[in-house]
């Protein structure tokens, strides 16, 4: 199975893993949305590639890296990101925690 990236399905998985394009703008903070979640950071760990932009990846450690185009990356579980410029990246997760996280972060943005 396979998907063209600008196709790519919300709830596309291959094989117990879960696949998704994703575009953040410039300054976004993921900490909103992960407030609620063990440590406030997500538990999910990601795989990926950045196509487009730059984002700046803090870890529970404190320790923080850069990810930018053409870079391929892991960011383990126990993270956040600040979104430096507009960024497309295509990112691999496991199916469960992916879910959990999605579940999570789609309750934090419903209207009250």
């Amino acid at each position: 199975m396979h998907y063209p990236i600008d196709a790519i399905p919300e709830d596309a998985e291959l094989d117990g893993v879960a696949v998704a394009c994703t575009r953040i703008p410039r300054g976004f903070d993921l900490d909103s949305l992960l407030r609620g979640l063990p440590d406030n950071l997500c538990p999910c760990p990601h795989w990926g590639y950045v196509l487009q932009g730059r984002m700046r990846v803090r870890y529970a450690d404190g320790s923080e890296e850069e990810i930018k185009a053409g870079d391929a990356y892991y960011a383990r579980a126990g993270h956040t990101a600040v979104i430096e410029e507009d960024t497309v990246s295509v990112d691999f997760s496991p199916i469960g925690p992916w879910r959990t996280l999605m579940q999570h972060m789609a309750a934090k943005m419903r209207p009250v």
